[in-house]
């Protein structure tokens, strides 16, 4: 039955929403859908039924990352899909996943219901798919609008603090500043008291310090080491060939940025517009650049620690 007392961000005029049990078959049809998919933010998923046969099927696929940037920045709906695409490589909602389905597999959807797992409510541009293909009624599960939202998630919903990785990425060789590095120790510490694990490059690889490491074995490091990041905190107040090429690393293996450098510097556009940066911070001194970061991280653990929820259900 549909739940009127229930304040949707969207509903076209005439549409309603309807609502099954959890064990429904096709509801858990459904939520295998959602299972198979990346997306931290609402992995969801969703089946076409006609006839008591599912017909069609599909989920938001998109890469799996260990926190969704739009969770991150805090994104509305509408807001913020360019992750979604640049970032996490998703190709579009579940329901809009399902009516490509079908039209790849030529199956007819008029007249079909829709069954959606993972979330509490349909976009417009997802209904504007749906009321085209001819889907005639959409299902939720029971009591989606608290537990697929996050402004009623519980303290049992929320995961622990993940064991989060952060690499430590700046210029090592040729530089103005050679106190740098110690930049880099203070961010090091300033992530271990955070309950996160620090990678700093320049403690078992400095060019000066380990002069025997050959290049073939920094590449095959610092590939690994940032591969296996969660995040990366990365200097960009000298230029470094390094650098630049470690933020491409981390855009190929979908770790999330995070540039600093002091006040009044201007950074190249190439390094800066990079689709897995969260934040571009400036700073002063020591002490403002520890005290931004340290917001920034825990923000980071938090948004780590609540996504996700469809699928832990």
């Amino acid at each position: 039955m549909p739940l009127p007392i229930i304040k949707y961000p969207y509903l076209p005029e005439g549409k309603q929403l309807l609502y099954v049990p959890a064990d429904n078959v096709f509801m858990k049809a459904a939520q295998k859908q959602a299972q198979n998919y990346g997306c931290r933010k609402h992995s969801t998923g969703a089946v076409a039924v006609k006839d008591n046969t599912i017909i069609a099927e599909g989920g938001n696929a998109g890469t799996f990352v260990t926190v969704c940037p739009r969770v991150y920045k805090d994104y509305g709906t509408g807001q913020g899909y360019e992750f979604c695409k640049r970032y996490c490589d998703q190709e579009g909602h579940a329901e809009i996943m399902v009516c490509k389905y079908a039209i790849n597999n030529s199956i007819y959807l008029q007249g079909a219901d829709l069954y959606l797992y993972g979330h509490w409510w349909c976009c417009e541009n997802c209904w504007d798919h749906m009321i085209k293909a001819g889907i005639s009624n959409v299902y939720l599960m029971e009591s989606s609008e608290k537990i697929f939202n996050y402004e009623f998630q519980s303290d049992d919903q929320i995961d622990p603090t993940p064991q989060f990785k952060v690499y430590i990425s700046g210029p090592l060789t040729h530089l103005k500043n050679p106190d740098i590095k110690l930049l880099y120790d203070h961010i090091g510490e300033l992530v271990e008291s955070e309950g996160m694990t620090p990678h700093v490059p320049h403690l078992i690889k400095d060019p000066i310090k380990h002069v025997d490491i050959t290049p073939e074995e920094v590449y095959q490091t610092d590939t690994q080491m940032v591969k296996d990041a969660d995040l990366m905190i990365c200097y960009v107040g000298e230029p470094s060939i390094g650098v630049g090429l470690e933020i491409e690393m981390a855009n190929r293996y979908k770790t999330l940025v995070v540039l600093i450098n002091e006040k009044d510097q201007n950074i190249v556009h190439l390094a800066t517009g990079s689709p897995n940066i969260i934040e571009h911070l400036t700073f002063t001194d020591l002490d403002d650049v520890i005290e931004k970061l340290r917001t920034v991280l825990q923000k980071f653990k938090k948004t780590g620690s609540m996504q996700n929820i469809s699928v832990k259900l």
